[in-house]
């Protein structure tokens, strides 16, 4: 999961300066004996666990915690700051594709991590030649 905050005085719309965190923690909130209960329900669990950890934050910050589930569902508190992103991006860029744009490369994000999180799990060798010995 990821969150971003940003100075109260100047809020995430016109920001100078932003402090990010991002966690990645396996959940199964959202499931119930192995099943799926809602689309983005272990996204929106980690927001909310998020909301938790950063209770007590300055109150000089606004706090949006950016829930993400490994095949892409958004949080509902995420999918609201993409909205109101990709609106922005795309008023002070003219392009009607600028929110497209930015939809593609927090996809790409998620992807490098499943990759990192896979390949973090096969055993370092020589190279290529031995992985694909059986083909």
């Amino acid at each position: 999961m990821f969150s971003a905050f940003s100075r109260k005085e100047q809020p995430f719309q016109k920001c100078r300066k932003s402090f990010q965190c991002s966690d990645f923690s396996p959940r199964s909130g959202g499931t119930a004996g192995g099943c799926v209960y809602s689309i983005s329900a272990a996204a929106s669990s980690a927001e909310q666990a998020k909301r938790r950890k950063y209770e007590n934050l300055d109150s000089s910050f606004i706090f949006v915690p950016f829930g993400v589930e490994t095949l892409g569902p958004l949080g509902p508190e995420a999918r609201a700051l993409f909205k109101e992103l990709s609106k922005r991006v795309i008023e002070s860029t003219g392009d009607p594709r600028a929110g497209s744009y930015l939809g593609q490369r927090i996809s790409l994000a998620i992807q490098r991590g499943n990759a990192a999180s896979i390949l973090g799990t096969v055993p370092r060798c020589g190279g290529f030649e031995d992985v694909l010995d059986f083909i």
